[in-house]
């Protein structure tokens, strides 16, 4: 089936959830869908997290960019700043130049059952980190995809993610770096950068570039200007192995008639003398054409001596230094002939390892650190503990650790989180971790902690905490120290609030033409208790509806009152919230509100700020607003929030949460 993934909020959360969301879809065989890349509402779209985000949808089935119909929503790329822009235009360049790639791998999915987009479970069923590398995915049988789905730190640039490197070596496309797994490795990089590693010996058919286009088709081409007479091949060193490459015609049902073909393509490294073969073509297609030319491209290469085509020497091939790519070219030719290109060199072909990897970490460092870019790992350990810091020890070869938040309520019944620690790069090197765990909520606060000394090996550690069912607001943190080779650094990670919206409130609805409703009326001046002659109804978030346990939640009172207020009735009512605080304290109220309403804290009436440019966890996709500081006392506080329904429609609605000064 094809389809789409749902509606989904303007927010970093909501792309991370992407790909897991889409991986798994393959678990019930729903492996081809779409997303609306961006975000569908929610307002304005943050420059990074749109680049992110098509980023991601380059590397999904479908590439679709759309929202509701919110002059906010911004989804044209060239809206956006230039950086942004270039990189989502890189990404749909990219895109286009792996459809020979995409389209093999949809034949396979037709024919298997395999999805495009999949966990590293399927091919990893016995690794642990396999189920926990959720911001991964095979993206065909050839890579896998780790898009950054984190916003970059502010003073470096930097996007970074945690990527677990299955059994054996894998290639990052971009940066030519070699990692070897099992194992975690920290990836940085700024918005150019999406991370793909290919396995040892991958084979990645492509389109050329496009070509200007005529009218009426875009300038900067369509899948249908893909020209079928054409094809680049990318071969990576490191193992043999072979793809089979699949066409039709591209438009039309003739396939189910037998109408396509197959090219297989090897791809044999050696250690001076790397081959590759284009077989011939099987299976017939009449939309195709009958000779096709090539460019081949050794990626990873030293420049060789010597290039044989069909076993003669040719001197029609190029090699570009800064990219370590020795690119052959080869004229159209019939492709039942096949063709094989042997490269030939004294020493080793293969550029990449060990001194490709230290350039591609030296810059990385330069980067992150800036004008303190250390010289050894000790300047480093002198750093104060900050998140470089943490990330310039990771990407020196040192343990690293990062978070998994659960949200959903079936798994966050189980444990809220989970802290996966990396070991160290170099085999058998030891390391030592602790981690205080503190779970928040109103009640108070409650601490456990773990120690683990002389481990070698990648640790996975659940927080002691789980939704027990109760919907109230709380909120958890890890405070993870790792000491190695002597030497200790810390860092916390705070989660995002538990149901941090106000989660009860007390409402009543009443006909301004028939009767006036003062405050005195609703709470007693006295006890502050709700006046119980008044028609009273409670809107609680349940446990039984929520979809994750960050959902928000506000009083749609629209809902209720539709057919009154379509009708024009004059309906105001009130809105009543016991807030409960350990201690005196300062905070300030955030909401969200369609229609007009006048707020109250404890008696006492609350100036609001202009409208926030921003959106807060607790309310996503709508305008917020933001209170006076309030002063909280010890024990319990009682909002009221006076309201009349709006002018436009969905006119009434209220939600609001209480964040800490």
């Amino acid at each position: 089936p094809i389809g789409f993934s749902g509606d989904t909020i303007v927010s970093w959360e909501a792309l991370r959830f992407q790909p897991w969301f889409t991986s798994t879809a393959a678990n019930v065989n729903y492996g081809w869908w779409s997303h609306d890349i961006g975000g569908h509402m929610g307002g304005a779209t943050e420059p990074e997290l749109y680049a992110r985000w098509v980023q991601y949808g380059m590397l999904s089935p479908v590439l679709r960019l759309h929202s509701t119909k919110d002059a906010r929503c911004e989804r044209r790329p060239w809206a956006y700043p230039e950086k942004v822009f270039h990189a989502a235009r890189d990404a749909f360049h990219l895109r286009y130049r792996l459809i020979p790639y995409i389209y093999a791998m949809a034949r396979v999915a037709a024919d298997t059952g395999s999805s495009l987009c999949r966990p590293l479970y399927y091919e990893y069923p016995e690794e642990d980190a396999a189920y926990t590398a959720r911001y991964q995915y095979f993206f065909g049988d050839q890579l896998i995809a780790a898009p950054f789905v984190y916003p970059a730190d502010k003073e470096s640039g930097l996007a970074e993610q945690d990527v677990w490197i299955p059994e054996g070596d894998w290639i990052d496309y971009q940066t030519q770096e070699t990692f070897t797994g099992p194992h975690w490795v920290r990836l940085v990089g700024d918005l150019a950068r999406v991370p793909m590693l290919l396995k040892a010996g991958a084979i990645l058919p492509l389109a050329p570039a496009f070509e200007a286009q005529p009218a009426p088709r875009l300038k900067s081409g369509v899948t249908a200007a893909l020209s079928p007479d054409k094809l680049v091949v990318e071969f990576f060193p490191g193992a043999e192995n072979s793809f089979r490459l699949y066409e039709d015609d591209g438009q039309t049902e003739a396939y189910r008639a037998g109408e396509y073909e197959w090219t297989t393509i090897y791809n044999r490294p050696g250690e001076t003398a790397w081959e590759v073969e284009i077989a011939p073509v099987t299976g017939h297609c009449p939309a195709l054409p009958a000779a096709r030319s090539y460019e081949l491209r050794l990626v990873g290469s030293r420049r060789p001596q010597r290039v044989l085509l069909d076993g003669k020497e040719t001197p029609a091939w190029e090699y570009d230094a800064e990219t370590l790519t020795t690119r052959i070219p080869v004229a159209p030719r019939n492709k039942r002939a096949g063709v094989t290109i042997t490269a030939q060199a004294e020493g080793a072909l293969s550029a990449l390892g060990a001194e490709q990897n230290r350039r591609v970490i030296a810059a990385d460092l330069c980067r992150l650190l800036g004008t303190a870019t250390p010289s050894s790992l000790e300047d480093v350990f002198a750093l104060p503990d900050s998140p470089r810091k943490a990330t310039a020890i990771a990407l020196l070869g040192g343990p690293a650790a990062h978070v998994l938040e659960f949200t959903a309520p079936e798994e966050a019944a189980q444990q809220l989180g989970r802290v996966i620690v990396s070991a160290p790069a170099m085999p058998g090197e030891s390391y030592a971790l602790a981690i205080t765990f503190t779970l928040e909520t109103s009640g108070g606060s409650q601490q456990e902690r773990v120690e683990i000394k002389d481990v070698q090996t990648a640790q996975y550690l659940d927080a002691p905490f789980a939704f027990s069912g109760q919907v109230e607001t709380m909120r958890w943190q890890a405070e993870i120290t790792l000491t190695w080779r002597g030497q200790s650094f810390s860092l916390v990670h705070r989660s995002r609030p538990i149901f941090p919206a106000i989660t009860e409130w007390q409402a009543v609805v009443y006909n301004r033409a028939e009767r006036a409703l003062p405050l005195a009326e609703v709470l007693s001046p006295q006890t502050g208790a709700l006046n119980p002659a008044l028609e009273w109804e409670s809107y609680r978030q349940s446990d039984e509806e929520i979809r994750n346990i960050n959902e928000p939640f506000a009083v749609f009172l629209y809902r209720k009152y539709r057919e009154e207020l379509q009708n024009g009735v004059p309906l105001a009512g009130y809105l009543v919230a016991t807030l409960q605080s350990r201690a005196e304290r300062e905070a300030v109220l955030l909401f969200a509100a369609r229609g007009k309403v006048q707020l109250y804290l404890n008696g006492h009436p609350l100036a609001v700020e202009p409208t926030l440019e921003t959106t807060h966890a607790a309310l996503p996709g709508y305008p917020l607003h933001r209170t006076e500081v309030l002063q909280l006392h010890a024990g319990e506080n009682t909002l009221v929030v006076k309201t009349e329904p709006g002018k436009e429609w969905p006119a009434w609605l209220f939600g609001g949460a209480v964040v800490s000064c």
